[in-house]
């Protein structure tokens, strides 16, 4: 999550190991090209579609309350050497705003699913 002029927004970061074999990576942060701001003090439906591959051919998109937010194709998202692909969720910063105490805020996670199909098509 990034914040610009008072609002919160969700960005991507994606890790690009130099050699499959090392911990040394690239690393890409990517913002909003076309900023939806998180709502505050309401739900937000976040959902993304996740290719597993190690070779370059896998892709991310992520959608926001159905606003499709990112797509990054021609990624990896596994080294060769570990198939293992890992979810989680969670919110990593060294500071978040919004709190009674300046620093701090309280965010939610509920509902998380794992499935094959787009889960908010059957949402209403």
């Amino acid at each position: 999550m990034y914040n610009q002029k008072g609002a919160m927004y969700l960005g991507l970061i994606i890790k690009d190991y130099t050699d499959d074999n090392s911990s040394d990576y690239n690393q890409d942060y990517i913002e909003q090209s076309n900023p939806v701001a998180l709502k505050v003090g309401e739900w937000n439906h976040i959902e993304m579609y996740f290719e597993k591959a190690s070779d370059y051919t896998a892709k991310i998109i992520v959608w926001q309350n159905g606003i499709k937010i990112f797509e990054k194709n021609n990624i990896r998202t596994v080294l060769p050497n570990d198939d293992t692909a890992q979810w989680g969720i969670g919110n990593y910063t060294d500071y978040v705003t919004g709190g009674k105490v300046p620093g701090t805020a309280t965010i939610y996670f509920d509902d998380a699913i794992v499935s094959k199909i787009k889960i908010s098509d059957y949402i209403h």
